[in-house]
């Protein structure tokens, strides 16, 4: 088996420089062996160098300095001689890299680099591997490597240009199944290939011919601009057929077996590494898709748990100061902790980032994480010594537990502003034994951690509109304050009585154990309960306050009484003027007197009927109708005691508002049906402007704005309707009413129902639920009285 570290002819962030391994110790050429490895990479011993050009040697600095305390062998180097010569002059030389191959390692005793010259056609065996030098058409010492396991060959070129000795050794080897081969410009390059020694496909078309026998051929080594272009040649029907595959870094070669092709993601650590990639795509659309910012905090450590393997985790956010880290959500599963997101709360003291002299906190390693963005891998808390673990000691003392291996993860958004850290602690194996996080689970750690930066951002930014939103809806509240002295109260009393009655719906296992309404189900109800009376933007004032049928900017009946005092007035001074013509004489004054009780008498009379506390009876609308027999002189004209307005308006049957205001004032409904329905809400607000706009329907169709019956009305309108009546009944600050007893509420409210105005089934679960005693902190406690069911 060979498995491709990388098969670019050069280096970008999607392709990887040249290395195959051919077993767990032994890679020919070291393009890509850290990376693709991980901390397996510390067990490569053995590396065959085709040649010395900068993309066949990249990692073999690394293979030492990365592993340098792990390594308990030296790293041989295998090459021909003006390939080690290179290195050491130009490579390890104490200027471009340190002197490997004469620094004494600690434990060893002796140096951890060893250069092995080899030469054309000597043949090494490593393991159950030989590896045989041939010669490249290349740089000067290039060669390219036969390899043989079980008696079946690999001839892997190196980079070269056409090469005789190619197919003459094929030819020769019966043994031989497979040919890497260089490929890396394209036809129409051929000037370019020469002068560097390369292939193009046309010339491996001339190589191949050479061959004599079916071989089974992997071009690799293609140079990324020009890698379309060459696969294009080299996938044309007309080209040799011979071609398996285009090689790229991932890919398996089973090259020693009884046939040759690519391996299929079947091992055990292909299918785990499908397997963690499967899991990461489902993780980042069940990140994604969670806006309730509590239940995602918690989703991204039950994710990160569960995708890396680990026992346990923790999540921090930065505080809004930036100066701390917040411990948000913690748990360990060995210990069956859950804390934070929807669990209870986390009472532990924040991580301070810096030290109270200002300098950066660098001492534990979630806040090194924090301040420097950069991921932290562990393998034994209790063996480091770069970080302070008094704390962690301190937990696993006081329960018992046992903290090892941990792998810290900053979560920053896509402006690399950090959003908070997650610890990730224990990884445990198929055993249960507790193992050190390795490079895949940090690479895969990071990604998650990326896609829960991306969902936290989104949900925060969701959170913050829906509170900038909900504060605009506030301002328009504090508003109708500032306008009208209850309205404002009104609306925020039946957004709470909304709440409390959609809320007992949605716990309710009887009558309405089908409806199941979300948080947002009940978010929007709230919402269209706060917005419900914003078109009394547009209703006067004058009106909305309106506590007499006289009241205006002011209450007219003080001017009335004026004009009654001129009566008055007028009677005496013709009762004086009568008497003195003719003497005192008692009839004069009996009739003056007479006529003042009669005027004292009507005005306590227009008095009372301006409160709009009695509904008029058809006599006293007769009498007010004869007011127009009243009237008084004014600059030498006979004007009415009151003018036709006035007339109106104390003619009002019952409360205070004439039919043009009480037009007006329900006109807010089809006002705040228009100003909503300009609003774009989004989709699981939907149903706000309906809710809010539908508040003084009724089912019978006698409703406004929009005159809906039965059938078009839902239960969230029903709920508002019934908020919205329950709340101006029972309101203490109504300038022109006094507060009703629960009795007489409920009796108006029973009495709609039984008319089939408003739900009786939400009215009867309303009361005998109980949930109107909720509200009853916001009634007096004289209007707290004995109710009677009058439900039909």
């Amino acid at each position: 088996m060979i498995k491709v570290l990388g098969a670019s002819g050069s280096l970008d962030k999607d392709r990887a420089c040249i290395s195959f391994q051919l077993n767990e110790t032994t890679i020919i050429d070291a393009g890509n062996v850290i990376r693709a490895l991980g901390e397996s990479s510390s067990l490569i011993e053995h590396v065959f160098l085709t040649h010395a050009h900068f993309d066949h040697i990249l990692d073999l600095p690394f293979l030492i300095e990365t592993h340098f305390n792990k390594r308990k062998t030296p790293l041989k180097i295998y090459a021909l001689k003006p390939t080690l010569d290179i290195l050491q002059a130009h490579i390890f030389n104490d200027i471009i890299w340190p002197k490997f191959q004469s620094i004494q390692h600690s434990l060893l005793k002796s140096p951890l680099l060893i250069f092995k010259e080899i030469k054309l056609d000597e043949e090494i065996t490593v393991g159950d591997t030989i590896v045989k030098a041939i010669d490249a058409v290349h740089s000067e010492g290039a060669c390219g490597y036969l390899v043989k396991q079980n008696n079946l060959g690999c001839l892997i070129t190196g980079d070269t240009y056409l090469n005789p000795s190619i197919a003459k050794i094929i030819n020769k080897d019966n043994s031989i199944q497979s040919l890497l081969i260089d490929t890396s410009f394209p036809s129409d390059q051929e000037e370019l290939a020469t002068q560097s020694k390369h292939l193009t496909p046309k010339l491996l078309k001339t190589v191949l011919n050479e061959i004599k026998r079916p071989i089974a051929v992997y071009p690799y080594h293609l140079k990324p601009a020009c890698e379309n272009q060459i696969l294009d040649e080299l996938t044309h029907p007309d080209f040799d057929s011979t071609i398996k595959k285009v090689l790229d870094t991932g890919d398996e070669l089973d090259v020693f077996g009884s046939t040759t092709h690519i391996m299929s993601p079947t091992s055990e650590t292909s299918d785990a590494s499908y397997q963690q990639l499967q899991s990461l795509l489902t993780t980042a659309q069940a990140l994604s898709s969670e806006t309730n910012l509590d239940k995602l905090l918690e989703m991204i450590v039950q994710q990160a748990i569960s995708f890396s393997k680990a026992d346990a985790g923790t999540l921090y956010r930065l505080s809004d100061n930036k100066k701390e880290l917040i411990f948000t959500v913690v748990q360990n599963r060995s210990l069956d902790i859950y804390m934070g997101g929807t669990a209870q709360p986390i009472s532990w003291e924040n991580l301070p980032l810096y030290l109270e002299d200002g300098q950066p906190n660098e001492q534990m390693a979630a806040t090194y994480c924090a301040l420097n963005k950069k991921v932290i891998n562990i393998d034994c808390v209790y063996e480091a010594r770069n970080f302070n673990f008094e704390g962690t000691k301190k937990f696993d003392a006081n329960t018992g537990y046992r903290s090892k291996s941990m792998l810290v993860v900053p979560l920053l958004n896509s402006n690399n502003e950090l959003l908070g850290v997650l610890q990730l602690i224990n990884k445990m194996d198929s055993a249960g034994n507790t193992i050190p996080f390795r490079h895949p689970d940090q690479q895969n750690t990071s990604a998650l951690a990326s896609q829960a930066a991306i969902s936290l951002t989104n949900t925060l930014l969701i959170k913050e509109l829906e509170t900038l939103f909900e504060s605009v809806i506030g301002t328009i509240t504090k508003a109708f304050d500032e306008k009208c002295s209850f309205t404002g109260g009104h609306v925020r009393l039946v957004a709470e009585l909304s709440q409390i009655i959609s809320q007992g719906i949605a716990e309710d296992n009887t009558v309405y154990k089908d409806v199941n309404y979300s948080a947002d189900d009940l978010h929007a109800i709230k919402i269209a309960a706060l917005l419900h009376d914003v078109g009394k933007i547009a209703t006067p004032e004058f009106i909305m306050q309106k506590s007499t049928k006289l009241e205006q900017v002011y209450d007219r009946i003080q001017v009335i009484g004026d004009r009654i005092e001129i009566l008055k007035r007028d009677a005496q001074i013709k009762y004086l003027q009568e008497s003195v013509a003719d003497n005192p004489n008692n009839q004069f004054k009996a009739e003056y007197e007479a006529k003042v009780q009669e005027l004292d008498e009507l005005y306590q009379f227009l008095k009372k009927i301006n409160t709009g506390e009695d509904f008029l009876q058809q006599e006293e609308l007769n009498r007010i109708e004869s007011l127009t027999n009243y009237t008084y002189q004014m600059s030498g004209h006979s004007v009415p005691l009151i003018n036709e307005d006035e007339k109106i308006n104390l003619s009002i049957r019952s409360g205070t508002l004439n039919n043009e205001e009480r037009e007006k004032i329900m006109d807010h409904a089809r006002v705040s049906l228009e100003v909503l329905q300009t609003l774009p809400f989004p989709a699981k607000y939907k149903r706000v402007v309906d809710i809010a706009a539908n508040h003084h329907e009724k089912l019978d169709g006698s409703g406004y704005p929009r005159g809906l019956k039965d059938a078009d009305i839902s239960l969230e309108d029903r709920i508002l309707i019934l908020a919205d009546l329950y709340e101006a009944l029972s309101s203490r600050n109504r300038p022109y009413k006094d507060p009703n007893t629960l009795s007489q509420i409920f009796k108006i409210l029973f009495s709609m129902a039984n008319d089939g105005l408003i739900d009786k089934t939400l009215l009867r679960f309303f009361y005998e639920s109980g949930l109107y005693k909720t509200y009853n902190q916001y009634l007096d406690s004289n209007q707290i009285d004995e109710i009677i069911l009058e439900i039909d």
